[in-house]
């Protein structure tokens, strides 16, 4: 569906609404939006991965946090490291640095240490920081490039097509006409414009569509027309191409299947050289003297390029005769008319065999010196279409409303039958192409061909191209008649002026149209919501245990570890002093306003940190420090309140 020549217009589907997308795997929860929308679906997205990868992140240094080893120092470097990092590659940089630092040594001499066994110990604490940083570094890598990787090609992954459910609104498809002139006139006119769109594919993506179909010239060799003396050719031709209902578009359409085989050979006996004249050819086609065929030599005519025309038995019109065959076997003929057509190079092939041209005072485009033979064959083929089942063979159409388990809606089968009734789809495409069926004839300008590069095969091959396109844009045709009024019977129209049931059960694709897989977004926003849970479960257990955490408790590093915490430290008496103006262990922000003893509130005194550079070592980058105007304002204060006290008992 991705080739057709013309998309369908905005009115046919619908977008941002869940639907069932046919796939050869079965159906798939689907969504469709506009390519402008399916940008922004595609940076949600990449959001969400993203925000998943981060909650991840955060729950990995949770349960990281939980293995303190030795309890060194080194290990508490590389915790601290882990739990404020924010995100996997500040994390991975940092922890690169500390697992090279924790590499272990090996001791020269037991003089470099005061105890032989306390420097083993330290050796093992080493192995055991390494081999701790290590496994960190190779959880960031993993983590920071799954991030990457998956923000990036989430979208392409979740991508599934390019469809989007039909529209049964606008839906329109000719009924079988009647045998009123006017109305077989009228169902040829609907249908060719959807022909011309399926030749029109072919020319745009041929490439693509040859692999999809075989076609095998056979030459038979050579023989003596009798009709020209002159040397001749036979040819066969094989074709064939199989089609499932997922590429007509139809849900739950992968149990359907469509198998095409046809067949041609060129007939040089059903020319009548006793009924033609100079200005006319007689023929007999299938050797029925009852379905004779004549093509006029005017000078009009032959001033034109090559046209085709598509016949099939009388006997198909009959029904005393039998009628279309039953089987779906059906036998057509096509009629070339190509005789004293002008070339401007020699050509040998059946249809398009040169000689000199007979009267060339007659000035032609090109001076072209060549024209057709006389007595061209005719090409008799026959074409099997084999409808299937879920792997059981029908030998109609009519025959699937009967299999088990149909559950296809019986409109849809209605337009199956109302696109096949009359004949094979090549018949039908090669009559409303007209003047178009023929390759030769696209590239003449002037009525002069290039008989060397025409054959029976290009124009054969182009014809069943197209006919391959048009059996599988059956569905999507429906949808380019410009609306359902079109004053005449509608397939998909209900007598109630409703559509029938069942109408939209079917996709149609668009290059503006872009297909998400919904079970891949659901799937992604319950991922980010478990992780997101989970992370708060976490986090407010953290915070239900700050109370009773005791010292060197489980719980204690969460909050001990936290940056913030670190740097409040600077500003506590140690061991366990108080804190300085008013910053107390359970604030994340110092304040402006404390309380004193007295329960009356004033300024704090200077509140400032100073980074001062490293006098000791020249690698070190400096420290951070209390401000001394603080730490005298602090010890200030003090005094004063302990003269104040002094005072106040030497009153009493």
């Amino acid at each position: 569906m991705s080739d057709i020549y013309t998309p369908p217009p905005r009115t046919a589907y619908y977008l941002a609404q869940a639907f069932y997308m046919p796939s050869d795997k079965g159906d798939h929860w689907a969504i469709a939006f506009s390519g402008k929308s399916a940008v922004l679906v595609a940076s949600a997205l990449s959001v969400i991965v993203t925000l998943c990868f981060a909650f991840f992140w955060k729950i990995i240094c949770f349960y990281a946090l939980l293995f303190t080893g030795t309890g060194s120092r080194r290990r508490y470097v590389a915790m601290v490291t882990l739990w404020n990092s924010g995100d996997a590659l500040p994390a991975l940089l940092r922890l690169l640095q500390y697992t090279f630092k924790c590499y272990p040594h090996k001791v020269k001499s037991p003089q470099e240490t005061k105890d032989a066994a306390e420097s083993k110990k330290e050796r093992d604490g080493l192995w055991s920081d390494f081999v701790y940083g290590l496994s960190l570094c190779l959880i960031c890598f993993a983590v920071w490039g799954g991030s990457v990787a998956m923000s990036t090609v989430t979208s392409w992954l979740v991508s599934i097509g390019s469809v989007a459910p039909v529209n049964p609104d606008v839906l329109f498809y000719p009924q079988v006409p009647g045998q009123a002139p006017v109305l077989q006139l009228k169902d040829f006119g609907l249908r060719a414009p959807g022909i011309m769109r399926s030749l029109g594919s072919v020319e745009a993506a041929k490439v693509t569509l040859r692999s999809r179909v075989n076609i095998t010239r056979v030459p038979l060799g050579a023989v003596l027309n009798p009709n020209t003396n002159a040397t001749d050719f036979l040819e066969e031709l094989y074709y064939d191409y199989n089609l499932t209902g997922v590429e007509l578009g139809l849900r739950s359409g992968n149990d359907l299947g469509l198998g095409v085989k046809g067949y041609c050979r060129t007939e040089y006996d059903w020319y009548r050289p006793n009924e033609s004249t100079s200005d006319s050819e007689r023929y007999h086609l299938w050797n029925n003297k009852d379905q004779p065929w004549s093509m006029v030599l005017s000078e009009a005519a032959i001033a034109r390029a090559p046209t085709a025309a598509f016949q099939l038995p009388s006997t198909y019109l009959d029904p005393q005769q039998g009628g279309p065959p039953k089987d779906s076997n059906f036998s057509y003929a096509v009629i070339v008319s190509s005789v004293h057509r002008t070339s401007i190079t020699e050509g040998s092939d059946p249809w398009y065999n040169t000689e000199l041209r007979g009267n060339l005072n007659i000035s032609r485009p090109y001076n072209a010196k060549f024209w057709m033979r006389r007595a061209r064959p005719i090409l008799s083929c026959w074409e099997q279409m084999r409808w299937s089942y879920k792997g059981v063979n029908v030998s109609s159409i009519q025959e699937l409303r009967n299999q088990p388990d149909w559950d296809m809606p019986d409109v849809l089968l209605r337009v199956l039958e109302a696109t096949f009734f009359a004949g094979p789809m090549i018949f039908r495409l090669g009559n409303a192409s007209g003047d178009s069926a023929l390759r030769s004839r696209t590239t003449s300008p002037n009525g002069v061909i290039d008989a060397s590069i025409s054959s029976i095969e290009s124009d054969m091959e182009r014809l069943v191209l197209a006919s391959f396109v048009a059996s599988r844009n059956i569905f999507v045709d429906a949808t380019m008649f410009g609306g359902s009024d079109q004053n005449y019977p509608n397939v998909f129209r209900a007598g109630n002026g409703q559509a029938e049931p069942g109408s939209g059960h079917f996709v149609v694709s668009s290059p503006d149209i872009q297909t998400f897989s919904l079970t891949g977004i659901v799937t992604l926003a319950a991922i980010l919501v478990f992780l997101v849970a989970l992370e708060m479960l976490l986090m407010l257990l953290i915070r239900l245990h700050r109370g009773n955490i005791g010292d060197n408790k489980w719980w204690s590093r969460f909050h001990v570890l936290d940056a913030v915490q670190l740097f409040r430290c600077l500003y506590e008496d140690k061991p366990y002093g108080k804190a300085y103006n008013g910053w107390n262990c359970d604030w994340p922000v110092p304040k402006t306003v404390i309380e004193d003893e007295n329960g009356k509130t004033r300024p704090i005194g200077p509140d400032l940190c100073t980074l001062t550079r490293c006098h000791r070592h020249n690698y070190c980058l400096g420290h951070i420090e209390v401000d001394r105007r603080l730490v005298e304002a602090e010890k200030s204060e003090t005094v004063n309140r302990e003269m104040l006290r002094s005072n106040q008992r030497s009153l009493m």
